[in-house]
């Protein structure tokens, strides 16, 4: 499951200033205000460090403490592979790579103080196309989001039943979301960070939040699997 915001629920009535104990990094990755503009374009940010999470996928608000659909699009910095941890935050000194220079988010978060925090998710988010200087490239987006929106996923999960049988056709969707980015990918040698930032997740993470998944495989074929509760 991802997360929408920063975690802002470890409050310490006691604590009053910043004793690194790594909690606020290792919980989630921090979402981009237009103020973090500057942290792209000075290079301190590359866009393989982000992920998109688009408009109607599924994630868990830590302001609201509940899971809802997103109605907006989030440009956040990428988890670490093998954890929730920022990209940024080094375990090893409990420390964040780019302290002088953190996103928005990071500056304003005091676990001690979370109204700051909750105070500025009223403010407005950037958006992938805000950060993506080539036409060329916001074209193809557009293209791709088109064709394999997480709102089309949406509606063939929810109109699937044994009446309707809508497999083959989010078989079809999820292989071509998957082929997009391969393609793509090869072609203008896009790394695995730089693909997520471009086009989203892929519609194979995505799917788990509305209660389905696939097994098996692009090359032996996939085949809709309902998730137990």
């Amino acid at each position: 499951m991802q997360y929408a915001y920063s975690g802002v629920s470890m409050m310490d009535d006691e604590r009053k200033a910043c004793i690194r104990c790594g909690t606020c990094c290792q919980g989630s990755t921090p979402s981009l205000h237009p103020e973090d503009i500057t942290l792209i374009d000075q290079g301190v940010i590359a866009l393989g460090d982000l992920v998109t999470l688009r408009s109607g996928e599924v994630v868990y608000d830590n302001i609201q403490g509940k899971v809802r659909e997103l109605t907006e699009e989030l440009v956040k910095v990428r988890e670490q592979d093998e954890s929730q941890g920022c990209l940024f935050y080094d375990p090893r000194g409990a420390g964040c790579g780019i302290y002088d220079n953190r996103p928005l988010q990071c500056r304003t978060l005091e676990c001690w103080n979370p109204e700051k925090l909750i105070g500025l998710f009223e403010s407005r988010k950037i958006n992938r196309t805000e950060l993506i200087g080539d036409d060329a490239m916001n074209e193809l987006v557009a293209a791709h989001e088109e064709r394999a929106s997480v709102s089309r996923l949406k509606t063939l999960l929810l109109s699937h039943s044994e009446e309707n049988n809508r497999e083959g056709d989010i078989v079809d969707l999820v292989n071509y979301d998957l082929h997009f980015r391969e393609f793509l990918a090869g072609k203008l040698s896009l790394g695995a960070g730089e693909t997520v930032f471009y086009f989203g997740r892929p519609l194979l993470e995505c799917m788990t939040g509305f209660g389905f998944e696939v097994s098996g495989s692009g090359k032996e074929g996939f085949y809709l699997v309902p998730l137990k509760d």
